[in-house]
Formats: C-alpha cells, structure tokens, sequence
C-alpha cells in the first residue's frame, strides 16, 4: 500500500515522536536526533503541551521561591532565576515569575488562571516552531500533528503561524511522497 505512494528512488528516513508533555529538554533532544539519525523528516505525534504551571514567586530582596516536586528552589541571583526556570521547563512545567500579589490573584480567579496557562503553553508551542525551523532548516522536514484539541487550537493562535495545522500536515506530507521512498529506522 505505502510503496505505491512514496515511489521513487530517495529513501526517506523518518523519525517520529510524542508525549513530550511541555519538556524543553526532550523536545530539544528529539530535534538533535534529526542529524544523528540522518532523518529526512521528523514528525511529532501529539502530547505536546505541558500539563501545569509553576509559580516562582518574588519574596523581596531579590530572592526568588518556587517548588517542584515539593522540594524548595531558592534563587537569588538572575542566574539562579535561570537555572530554576531552565528546570521547571526541562521536566514539562511552565516557570511562571510573579510577585506575591499576582500569585494571590492568580490563585483566585480561576478564568485568568486558566487563560495563563493557555498564554504558557501557547508560548512554549510558538518557541519550539521558531526553534525547530531554525535547527532543521534546509535540512529535514518538521511535521507537527498534534492529538489533542487543546495543542491544535494553541498552534493555530501561535504567532507567526498563517495555516493550520492541518494544512501544514498535508503541504509537508506532500513534499514527503514526492519521489521517495519510505525506510523505518529503528531508535
């Protein structure tokens, strides 16, 4: 069946992942396996979007406090505001800087709680299409079809973006099928 669609004497290498879950570090990684692997095309299969955020709160002095994972992350130094946003980003969470009283009314209005998150996410997505245009440009093919509503919608609001996602599957899946040949790669 496939054979008749992608005919021709290129192969293709494909390399597919998913469930990211918001993580900088693996989607990072996922995009610098495209040249260790020599892939062709790359494609992300859905669970894109992190799942929580984590505030970072402003205690004065300069000294900054948030937890992950219940341990305590203390920074109070730009650096070490870094390193622990930088952390937070790496396991799929959103480091959300505020003061103590954005944090107390965050907390209490559910609706701009939830339209923060969105803005998050929508943030990380729009980073992450900027970031894998820049790595793979003229040298592999980025598809992203994301499985849940929420990341399709996101990806459509994300600036920059003129088509949705579905018009960018088909547009880059055509490019694909064009006189090449499908060859799985084991990772």
């Amino acid at each position: 069946m496939f054979g008749k669609l992608f005919s021709g004497s290129k192969i293709t290498r494909i390399l597919y992942g998913s469930d990211f879950h918001g993580s900088e570090l693996v989607f990072r990684k996922f995009l610098s396996a495209a040249s260790q692997y020599k892939a062709n095309v790359l494609i992300v299969g859905g669970d894109v979007t992190g799942k929580a955020m984590i505030p970072v709160v402003h205690q004065g002095n300069g000294v900054y406090v948030g937890y992950l994972f219940g341990r305590k992350e203390e920074a109070s130094t730009p650096e070490e505001l870094e390193k622990v946003k930088r952390a937070i980003s790496n396991v799929g969470f959103y480091p959300i800087v505020l003061e103590k009283e954005e944090a107390e009314a965050l907390e209490n209005d559910r609706p701009k709680l939830d339209a923060r998150f969105e803005e998050e996410m929508r943030k990380r997505v729009h980073e992450w299409m900027v970031l894998a245009e820049e790595k793979l440009a003229k040298t592999c093919t980025y598809i992203s079809c994301p499985a849940m509503m929420t990341s399709l919608r996101l990806m459509r609001k994300s600036k920059g973006l003129s088509m949705s996602i579905t018009q960018i599957c088909v547009v880059l899946l055509s490019r694909v099928t064009t006189n090449s040949t499908v060859t799985p790669t084991p990772i």
